[in-house]
């Protein structure tokens, strides 16, 4: 039997980061903040292997959640195939989302395409937040508009059809005592077991880092496929990932780990053809 899984979506620069200290301070339940690698394009093996990895990385805890971005594009995959998922999103005013991605990366555009004026020279292929967000013919601050746009239209479009499905808190309710009732009480959080903070949970990512991996075990050994893992990697600032390439199936799970869960028969049929999930091109990492 699997945990019961909770997605925490939200266009990003809204508060993620505090939603997965919100599910990780209750005892019964494992989070983690981003920390998979799938595309904006729609990648099926990509997102097998990242509901595996949840379902296995629980420590026993009844609920797992994840809580990123990058769920928005995968929503029909969530509700064909994992049962009862719930959904909570964050929503923050369009304007300041456009100003703290802006201001967060001052030296990179993951959303103006190669037309844009504002074209940084990058390529989707080899920098992994380029493949991450979607790209536009518009300027740096017009194309994140338009991807929060896009992002939440998405979500409505859910929503109307699949209500009981979802939460959705601006950003500046979530927190609060009362929010975060809500969102323990949505998510099936026993009263006497929620954890709530009078103070609120605050998660700041600082600006010269592309990613929070605080569940992430980092291995220093240059030769471990763990560390040569898209999850594995040590995040600095953009420079340090430019140029470096490496599969989705090292981003989050080796074939030996794969092929252990894959003799779950329940796993099995989750995942689809064991073919598919194994086979994911042999490409190494530079």
């Amino acid at each position: 039997m699997h945990p019961e899984m909770i997605f925490g979506i939200g266009s990003g620069r809204c508060g993620t980061g505090s939603l997965d200290l919100l599910f990780g301070s209750q005892k019964n339940m494992l989070s983690t903040h981003e920390g998979f690698f799938l595309p904006w394009e729609k990648n099926p093996v990509a997102f097998y292997q990242a509901i595996l990895k949840m379902m296995f990385g629980t420590k026993d805890k009844p609920i797992v959640a994840n809580v990123a971005f990058y769920w928005v594009n995968y929503l029909s995959e969530i509700f064909k195939d994992i049962y009862d998922p719930k959904i909570v999103v964050l929503k923050r005013d369009k304007e300041e989302v456009v100003e703290s991605f802006s201001s967060m990366y001052q030296d990179a555009n993951h959303w103006s395409n190669s037309s844009s004026e504002e074209f940084d020279g990058r390529d989707p292929g080899m920098t992994p937040l380029g493949e991450m967000f979607p790209s536009y013919d518009l300027t740096k601050k017009d194309a994140i508009a338009k991807y929060w746009e896009y992002y939440y239209d998405t979500v409505d479009f859910w929503m109307d059809r699949l209500p009981d499905r979802f939460l959705l808190l601006n950003l500046n309710a979530a927190f609060t005592e009362t929010g975060q009732y809500r969102i323990l009480k949505f998510i099936g959080i026993e009263e006497k077991d929620m954890v709530i903070s009078k103070e609120g949970f605050h998660f700041h990512k600082r600006n010269d880092s592309i990613y929070a991996l605080p569940s992430i075990r980092v291995e220093d050994d240059p030769a471990s496929p763990r560390t040569r893992g898209l999850n594995r990697i040590k995040y600095g600032n953009a420079g340090d990932i430019v140029g470096r390439k490496c599969t989705i199936a090292e981003a989050t799970v080796t074939e030996e780990e794969m092929a252990e869960l894959l003799k779950n028969p329940e796993i099995a049929k989750l995942a689809g053809a064991k073919d598919d999930l194994l086979d994911n091109g042999k490409e190494e990492c530079g």
